[in-house]
């Protein structure tokens, strides 16, 4: 540990100081502080959590010992919109195909990268919801049912080890992806929102204990 020592500035050497003033000298700054971090990192990572995403970007821009906790927070939910809803039409609106090939694609990066599908804990499957006519107002040459981004989405399903958080918003869902979804081995909380299982014998009971079912049906 670096030495600290005391240095004297006398009345002799400044006439102006009354006082002897002591001030410190710190012979090497860069040793004096201890490289040990002053929290565990998995406390680190847990104060994280309550941060916003604002400010978890800037963290995990810090230090990399704050990118290696900070980042894989950032991924920590996957979130899709297969349909729009506008505050003025009756019926959802498809989305248009660049959409679908974004979400194809967003999926495969997930996939790739052990980091990123491994942080996945949270998917959201949610209507985009338009609230201002005017940005309601443009129409696309092409679109895509909204059942074949969901399916990317289920074949993907498997490749997220620690999803434990499902939250599925005004979509109706197919037996195959409620199947799909209860093979979810880590799957916790379920929260299904003004949406039905089709047909209506499917078996809704999860072979699993899941500790929060919010809003079935």
């Amino acid at each position: 540990m670096s030495a600290l020592f005391m240095n004297t500035v006398t009345r002799e050497e400044d006439p102006s100081v009354l006082y002897d003033i002591p001030v410190p000298v710190i012979s090497n700054p860069v040793q004096s502080f201890s490289s040990k971090p002053l929290l565990p990192p998995e406390l680190l990572q847990h104060i994280f959590t309550f941060l916003p995403p604002s400010s978890l970007k800037a963290t995990s821009l810090a230090s990399v010992a704050f990118s290696q906790l900070a980042q894989p927070l950032l991924f920590s939910t996957l979130s899709i919109s297969p349909l729009q809803i506008l505050f003025y039409a009756s019926e959802p609106v498809f989305r248009p195909r660049w959409y679908s090939e974004y979400v194809r694609a967003r999926l495969q990066i997930y996939i790739l990268n052990d980091k990123l599908r491994c942080a996945v804990r949270h998917v959201r499957v949610s209507p985009y919801r338009i609230d201002s006519q005017s940005d309601g107002r443009r129409s696309f040459s092409t679109t895509v049912a909204p059942e074949l981004i969901i399916e990317a989405l289920i074949a993907a399903l498997p490749s997220f080890p620690n999803v434990d958080t499902l939250s599925w918003h005004c979509i109706d869902i197919l037996p195959n992806w409620w199947s799909s979804i209860t093979q979810l081995p880590r799957l916790k909380h379920l929260w299904l929102n003004s949406c039905t299982v089709f047909p209506g014998n499917v078996d809704l009971a999860p072979p699993y204990s899941i500790e929060t079912v919010i809003d079935l049906f």
